[in-house]
Order: structure tokens, then sequence, then C-alpha cells
């Protein structure tokens, strides 16, 4: 486990379900009563299309209270923002707990030479009623700078997907050509039991 900011061991995400994914930074800090873990996953980015970043994000925002030991009884997206040109996504999500505030902040973008996607997510919590508010102050400060690659193409598996459900006609009958063809190969290959 990485070494967080203030000697805090962290508790990185287990994310090796998705293939090739990598937590590359992990930190933390605890000021007093309030609490801030941040953490960046890199993985390929082949299977991305504009509109899955949403799904992403429920994902690491439930990875990331998890590994921030917070159970939230109200949590409500206050704040999003996709670009497909530029290939940013960001959000922001505020509740709270029995006895804190929470705020969970996410961006998502594209990396590399190969547009690798960098999904990075920050989570602070504070009692209630702090003021000023330490998590505002930190959450608002988290941001991508500099110049960002734009989305890549969906790979074929995606486009494929995407072409079904948009023509379903079709790919049920290209689907169902296909599997009467590899039926009569499998069958024609056979042996043929002898008399």
């Amino acid at each position: 486990m990485p070494q967080g900011i203030g000697g805090t061991i962290l508790e990185t995400p287990d994310v090796s379900k998705l293939p090739g994914a990598r937590v590359v930074a992990a930190y933390g800090l605890d000021h007093g009563p309030t609490m801030v873990r941040a953490g960046c996953v890199r993985a390929p980015s082949d299977r991305f299309v504009a509109g899955v970043e949403g799904v992403l994000f429920e994902r690491a925002t439930s990875l990331a209270l998890r590994a921030a030991g917070l159970e939230p009884t109200e949590l409500a997206r206050t704040r999003g923002h996709s670009d497909d040109a530029s290939g940013l996504y960001d959000q922001r999500l505020d509740g709270h707990t029995k006895d804190r505030t929470i705020g969970v902040a996410h961006l998502l973008t594209f990396v590399g030479s190969d547009s690798e996607a960098l999904l990075c997510t920050a989570v602070c919590a504070e009692p209630i009623g702090t003021s000023p508010s330490s998590c505002n102050v930190s959450l608002d400060g988290f941001q991508a700078t500099g110049t960002h690659a734009p989305p890549p193409k969906p790979g074929m598996v995606a486009r494929a997907v995407f072409f079904a459900a948009d023509h379903p006609t079709p790919a049920l009958t290209a689907s169902a050509t296909l599997a009467g063809l590899v039926v009569a190969f499998i069958l024609f290959r056979r042996p043929k039991p002898r008399p």
C-alpha cells in the first residue's frame, strides 16, 4: 500500500478486475477532524465511448468511499461537465454521513501517445457545520491542468455493441446467420458413422 501524506497508510482500491488498470497515485491527509483522500487510476481506453463516463464515476465513487471507510446517508451530484472534443470530464458529489459532511470529486481525461484513460478521484469528510469548509477548498482545487488528448475512437467491440443497439434487426439477422454458418460448419466437419 502506498504511503500517504502525513504518515497515513492508504488502502488502495482493488482495480484488478479492470483489464490493464493500475493505481498510479494515492494520497491521504488527516488534518484534525478533516480527512482527504485522493487517487488516480490509469487504464487502456479502447473500451471507452462517450456517455460511459457516468458509469465510471459511479464505480469510482463506490470504490473511493469504501477505501475511505465512509458510508453516506445522502449523496447527490452537484456539478458535472463533459467535453467530448477535449477529452475532459468531471463530476462533483456532495452529501453527508450521520455526523460528517462529505464531498467527492472526479476527473477523467486521456494521456499518453495511446490515449490511456486517467481517472482521478478525491474524497473529503469533515464534521457537519465546519466553517469555513475545508472540503470545499480542497475539492474546488481538484482540477486537471495542461492539455488533454481527445477521447479515442471506440474499439471494434464497442462499435459493434452500439451498432446492435441502434440497428437491432440487422444485428439479429447477422447474428443468426453467423450462428447458422457455425453450426453448418461443425456438422459438415464431424466424422461420419461407418456402415
